[in-house]
Formats: structure tokens, C-alpha cells, sequence
């Protein structure tokens, strides 16, 4: 699938998993000169969307490609994370515009000690 996210996402990667293997790395930047090896430089959400050429197309972040991406989005997969830590991007608020229609219940994650779960919202 392709994986659609801006520059500073990119960059929070580590060198080691990026580009992300077998997928089509898009990056969205307002640099008209910045460029990567391994992926796709554009300049809007509307330019990624167009170039991506998989099955499936995700929305990975920041929080300004979540704002502009909720728009196109049909179905949300979620990861909740259930901890309480600082934090500077946020997913925007989504539930007026979709039902939560698959979750796995409560998780729990020994190497983190951290509770989670996943689900799936599809737009209304």
C-alpha cells in the first residue's frame, strides 16, 4: 500500500525504517526543493493522493496531514493507545462523522507496559 505523511513524520523515523519497505513512501512538503531517496516528494495531500498507485492508501501523520486527510478518508484504522504522556500532535476529532464498527477489546503490551487497542470507523 502506499503511506502518505509529512515532512517532519519523515524525518521522526528512524534512518534505519525509512523508506518504509514495500510501500510507496509519499512525502508532503510546502519545500519546493526538498527530495529523499526512496520516496515521493509532493507539494499538497490533493498531489499524494493523485500519485499514489496501491490498493490501499493511509494517512500516517503529522497532525496536518490527519486534518487535511479526514476529509477523504472512508474508514479510519486506529491504533488507541490508553497512557497519559506529553504530547503535541493530536488526531482530530472524528466520532460525529464515524461509527466505530470493529475493536479488538483491550491489549496489553509487556515490553511497554502499555494498554491498547485497535479499531476500525467507518464514515457514516
Amino acid at each position: 500500500h502506499s503511506v502518505i505523511m509529512g515532512r517532519k513524520n519523515w524525518e521522526s523515523i528512524p534512518e534505519k525504517y525509512r523508506p518504509m519497505k514495500n510501500r510507496q513512501n509519499i512525502i508532503v512538503t510546502r519545500d519546493t526543493h526538498y527530495s529523499v531517496d526512496g520516496a515521493l516528494v509532493v507539494h499538497s495531500l490533493e498531489d499524494a493522493l493523485v500519485q499514489s498507485n496501491r490498493d490501499k492508501t493511509y494517512i500516517i501523520g503529522g497532525g496536518q496531514i490527519y486534518k487535511l486527510g479526514l476529509s477523504y478518508a472512508d474508514t479510519l484504522d486506529i491504533t488507541m493507545i490508553h497512557d497519559k504522556k506529553p504530547a503535541d500532535v493530536f488526531f482530530p476529532e472524528f466520532k460525529d462523522s464515524f461509527d466505530l464498527t470493529e475493536g479488538s477489546g483491550m491489549l496489553h503490551d509487556k515490553k511497554t507496559g502499555l494498554d491498547y487497542e485497535f479499531q476500525i470507523w467507518t464514515r457514516k
